[in-house]
């Protein structure tokens, strides 16, 4: 195993201007004591297979990055395998318990149990258990025992928001999604929001949901709002609580889906 603890402030592997482009093996290690003010353990990664790691103790907190995750902040044609993050992230920017910003790729066979909180408000920030913004991604056999808390207008138990992803084979567990601030929050149990081409297949959430928003909420217990093209969602599998704790009257709550906008086909079959 690699013990990070003696470094304070770790600089994240990649950048834009120089991404790395390669192939991470841990080779089942882990990495203990992982801690840094400018984001993940990669900073960006472009055409890279990252494979078989396991991140312990991670404290992250701010970041330079405009998407923050514990294993990397952005990622493109990229795929991940075998990945277990456990720790906090605490930053007023998008966040993902594992990635922030993720495009083009596959994310397969991993755990999230970082726990990610903000208290800034910013306009727009996005969150999500595994990554906070997933575009033209396959996702299976992951599962999110992390909670998310804060300023989030986006928040998913998975992915805060999707477009066009297909997500199977997975789960949000019994944890807490949180919107503490005042503007109108999306939520959902797998998903914040899903445009696009999504399909969601073989899934469930345990999470209790809670909005604190003054204003109206829109709530669902696998996405809040399905906009786009086409939304199928198949042997889906919801319980926990959804509260909009203040302005209940005129939120959207909605035990698969609270809101489906701008012409999207919603095919729903096998949910409880």
């Amino acid at each position: 195993d690699l013990d990070c603890s003696m470094i304070s402030d770790f600089t994240p592997i990649g950048t834009l201007e120089k991404p790395f482009t390669g192939t991470f093996d841990g080779n089942n290690f882990a990495i203990e004591g992982f801690k840094s003010q400018q984001g993940g353990l990669f900073g960006v990664a472009n055409g890279s297979n990252i494979t078989n790691i396991k991140m312990n103790n991670v404290s992250i907190n701010e970041g330079t990055s405009n998407h923050i995750g514990a294993l990397g902040n952005k990622f493109v044609d990229t795929d991940v395998l075998n990945v277990i993050v456990n720790g906090s992230i605490n930053a007023s920017k998008h966040v993902g318990g594992l990635i922030g910003d993720f495009e083009n790729g596959s994310i397969t066979n991993v755990i999230n149990n970082v726990n990610l909180t903000s208290f800034n408000v910013i306009e727009g920030l996005k969150a999500g258990g595994i990554a906070s913004v997933v575009k033209n991604a396959v996702i299976s056999n992951v599962v999110n025992n992390g909670d998310i808390m804060g300023a989030f207008i986006t928040l998913g138990g998975l992915v805060g928001e999707s477009n066009s992803v297909n997500i199977s084979n997975s789960y949000n567990s019994d944890v807490q999604l949180t919107y503490t601030k005042n503007s109108i929050p999306n939520i959902g149990g797998i998903t914040g929001t899903s445009t696009g081409v999504t399909n969601i297949s073989n899934v469930y959430s345990l999470a209790n949901i809670i909005s604190e928003s003054d204003s109206y909420s829109v709530i669902g217990g696998i996405t809040s709002q399905a906009s786009g093209t086409v939304f199928n969602v198949s042997n889906a599998y919801v319980a926990g609580n959804m509260k909009s704790s203040r302005n209940i009257l005129s939120s959207r709550i909605g035990g698969i889906v609270a809101s489906n906008s701008l012409g999207a086909t919603a095919n729903i079959s096998n949910t409880l």
